[in-house]
């Protein structure tokens, strides 16, 4: 039996050890990222909502009589909205979100450096690549043997040998791009190292006082409708009243899940895990698959809590 030529052996061992890349410690990283932003947006139109139902509690349990602010009938006077009756608009409540809609441009911009670490290491190129290369190598092992069976003169292991060689060529490259991927990976996450320590502190600070007022919001109707709640209503209204107090009880009680308070900080330690393996290449260290994970797990609940209905 004949060998393969040593060129091709020494080709397989160059392509023998890959690149690791971090691809599912940083899709991860990215998707509590995701979770972080929507449970901002969430929470804030959550305070929205609130504030409006505090106005139908109140105009409810007082049969209030309204009419139509001009802006109803004369189209660019502003919103059409429902006054009280006497045509004035009753003070309207502090924004207590101020403050924290003054972080959504930063988060946006945690969220777009997020989606781009994913793309650096995207695996699904990678994939398509090594398909690629795999039928090319097929292909060209096919076209050897097949000239070498009818033209003669090729010998029987050259299509083998040829496929072989694109095949380790192929695999050469694609550890090559993937070595590159890290590189910029490695530089990227050590750049913006500090600006995520720090953006994470602040929100920290921001996600508790949002989840603060979402809590005294829903706290303040809750009290409220229950205050209506009473044996003198139709059975109907008083089992919609009963299901609402419970969907807000629950809402409550999301809100006071101490990840809410701890998602950002996880953040923070997730992404100073990444780093650390990036420099010291500990690869997929149990630290930093533990960190990501909580990380990730604490954000999508301080989402599912800001989503909460009141």
């Amino acid at each position: 039996m004949r060998r393969l030529p040593v060129f091709v052996l020494a080709l397989s061992m160059l392509g023998g050890c890959s690149t690791y890349t971090y691809r599912a410690e940083v899709d991860q990283l990215a998707g509590g990222v995701d979770a972080l932003r929507s449970g901002y947006r969430e929470g804030l139109a959550g305070a929205a909502t609130d504030q409006e139902r505090s106005t139908r509690i109140a105009w409810v349990a007082g049969r209030q009589a309204f009419n139509l602010a001009p802006a109803c009938a004369v189209s660019g006077l502003g919103p059409c909205v429902l006054l009280p009756a006497g045509g004035v608009l009753p003070p309207a409540l502090p924004d207590a979100t101020a403050k924290i809609r003054a972080l959504e441009p930063q988060i946006d911009a945690l969220a777009g450096y997020a989606a781009a670490l994913r793309a650096i290491t995207n695996e699904a190129d990678r994939k398509a690549f090594d398909a690629a290369v795999g039928d090319l190598a097929t292909k060209v092992s096919a076209f050897v043997t097949a000239v070498g069976g009818v033209a003669g003169g090729i010998p029987a292991f050259a299509g083998p040998a040829a496929g072989a060689v694109v095949r380790i060529a192929g695999e050469i490259v694609g550890d090559v791009l993937d070595a590159e991927r890290l590189a910029e990976l490695k530089r990227a996450v050590d750049k913006a190292e500090p600006a995520v320590a720090k953006l994470a502190q602040e929100m920290g600070g921001q996600y508790r006082d949002l989840a603060v007022v979402r809590r005294d919001g829903v706290l303040a109707n809750l009290m409220a409708l229950a205050q209506q709640t009473t044996r003198g209503v139709d059975e109907a209204s008083y089992a919609a009243r009963y299901d609402t107090a419970r969907s807000m009880a629950a809402t409550i009680t999301a809100l006071d899940d101490p990840n809410v308070a701890s998602a950002a900080a996880g953040l923070a330690t997730a992404h100073a895990a990444l780093a650390k393996a990036l420099r010291d290449d500990s690869r997929q260290a149990d630290s930093l698959v533990a960190a990501i994970k909580r990380f990730a797990d604490a954000a999508k609940a301080l989402r599912d809590a800001m989503k909460a209905s009141s």
